[in-house]
């Protein structure tokens, strides 16, 4: 049960200390309103700002990664252009050595030698009047001799890998020239 007095202090101010309770309340509500209004308005203003900067951080990137792209794709070319300039450098030098191998095949599958001719192999003619004996008689001549068997089969199967090898290393950078691409 309520107390009597408090029924007529009730009775007697209830409408003042309602009216001051909805005062106190619609202030209350009315700054926490605006706080929260400033407060959005604050968050707003910042989001606007990074949104500004990661625009601009973006567009820089972007141009960053494009210059970055191009310096990439210069390389490339370049590195490129080296790898098949190598190719065609060593292509040029594997020819020229394959050459110069058969040009000289027969200087290094043969020994030269200087044989004195026997002193019964001269000539037994006479030398015809005005013609010396020197002239007509010769002291010695040069003479080519094969390799013996198994030096000559030992140099003849290194020829043939050598030419092999060559014909190998050919076909690699003509392949490697017609169908590779460089990344």
């Amino acid at each position: 049960m309520i107390p009597p007095f408090l029924i007529s202090i009730a009775a007697n101010y209830g409408t003042k200390i309602l009216s001051g309770l909805a005062v106190v309340a619609i202030l209350s509500a009315g700054y926490m309103y605006w706080k929260h209004s400033i407060y959005k308005q604050g968050v707003d203003d910042q989001i606007a700002l990074y949104d500004k900067r990661d625009a601009e951080t973006r567009r820089q990137s972007e141009e960053l990664l494009k210059l970055k792209n191009h310096e990439i794709d210069i390389t490339k070319q370049r590195n490129r252009e080296d790898y098949l300039k190598a190719l065609e450098i060593y292509g040029n030098e594997n020819i020229r050595l394959t050459n110069e191998l058969n040009t000289n095949i027969n200087k290094r599958l043969y020994i030269t030698s200087k044989a004195e001719r026997p002193s019964c192999d001269r000539n037994a003619v006479p030398a015809k009047t005005g013609i010396s004996e020197s002239a007509t008689a010769r002291s010695g001549t040069v003479e080519w001799s094969e390799l013996g068997g198994e030096d000559s089969a030992t140099v003849w199967r290194t020829r043939d890998e050598v030419i092999r090898m060559a014909l190998l290393c050919k076909n690699q950078i003509d392949f490697i020239k017609n169908h590779a691409e460089v990344k």
